[in-house]
């Protein structure tokens, strides 16, 4: 298959609003540099670039809500490709710990947001679930480890993941797309629905938004996390290609455009409380005083919403 060539198609309106005036802000080859050593340089099972030769990427912004993502985009067919041979569990585990996201703090870290989390969940969803358990729908959910956490809070928890690199280190039991959770769950089923670094990488991130929207209860809390993108214009160097690798993460988003993208899906912004997850006093105090500041700082795309 060594000569065959990546197909992609042509996103040709805004993935947010629908307009089609994009402005484009950058363009390349891919075995041009500096995408060229980038891609050389990450840990792939299989190396994609004797797939790419002569492709194209664009990279545009809408000029009506301000949304950025990239035009050419793999087709479903060498997406598949993408997520299920070149990125295997092996180079999940070789970029994890070149990134230096392996070993205790790390785990730590995750394990504490992830309570953090919980307990925001718990807290936001009791005045539509009384006594009930949280139903959390996790769309994305990698190997599961975010369910499992919530599990041991008695969470009844349901995954979707369609990267088959996943399957050899899951904890939990997922569904591979939204469909098959329909099939076994009924409209307004979960209290909470969870994408943490998914919307990035989706070809129609209104499309999925609006299709959890009705597995949702009324007033139901949806999480987004996405890398924060407002000051990216294009690829030039490293920091650039983390977050708008063309093959992988195609949507940039930055909390003005994340809060859109939502809205015209039936949510909106709400902003909870702070949750304080620490030993340390001071920590707590720290993050404390941010939310009161928050309205003067920078805005990020860590951010809940609710069903309407």
């Amino acid at each position: 298959m060594s000569s065959d060539r990546a197909e992609f198609e042509t996103r040709t309106s805004c993935i947010t609003c629908g307009s089609k005036e994009l402005k484009e802000l950058a363009r390349g080859r891919f075995d041009e540099e500096p995408l060229h050593s980038f891609l050389a340089n990450d840990p792939f099972g299989e190396n994609p670039l004797p797939y790419l030769k002569d492709a194209e990427w664009q990279f545009v912004q809408c000029d009506v809500c301000q949304q950025k993502f990239h035009r050419n985009i793999l087709n479903e067919k060498w997406n598949g490709i993408y997520y299920n041979r070149w990125i295997t569990s092996e180079a999940i585990e070789a970029h994890a710990q070149a990134s230096g996201h392996t070993g205790f703090h790390s785990d730590f870290r995750k394990g504490k947001h992830a309570v953090e989390r919980i307990l925001q969940i718990e807290r936001l969803t009791r005045n539509i679930r009384g006594a009930d358990a949280v139903r959390v729908l996790d769309f994305g959910c990698g190997e599961g480890r975010f369910l499992s956490t919530c599990a041991d809070f008695g969470f009844e928890c349901v995954g979707v993941e369609f990267s088959a690199a996943r399957e050899k280190t899951k904890v939990i039991n997922f569904f591979p797309d939204l469909d098959e959770v329909k099939k076994e769950t009924s409209a307004g089923h979960f209290h909470a629905a969870v994408l943490f670094e998914v919307l990035e990488h989706l070809s129609d991130p209104l499309d999925v938004l609006r299709s959890i929207r009705p597995l949702l209860t009324d007033n139901g809390i949806l999480i987004l996390e996405t890398p924060n993108c407002p000051d990216v214009t294009g690829i030039h160097d490293q920091n650039d290609y983390e977050l708008i690798n063309p093959l992988g993460h195609i949507n940039a988003f930055t909390a003005q455009t994340q809060e859109r993208i939502a809205k015209e899906a039936g949510f909106e912004r709400v902003k909870p409380s702070t949750v304080q997850c620490t030993a340390d006093p001071s920590r707590a105090y720290k993050r404390e005083l941010r939310r009161l500041l928050q309205p003067f700082l920078k805005r990020y795309t860590q951010q809940y919403f609710v069903a309407v």
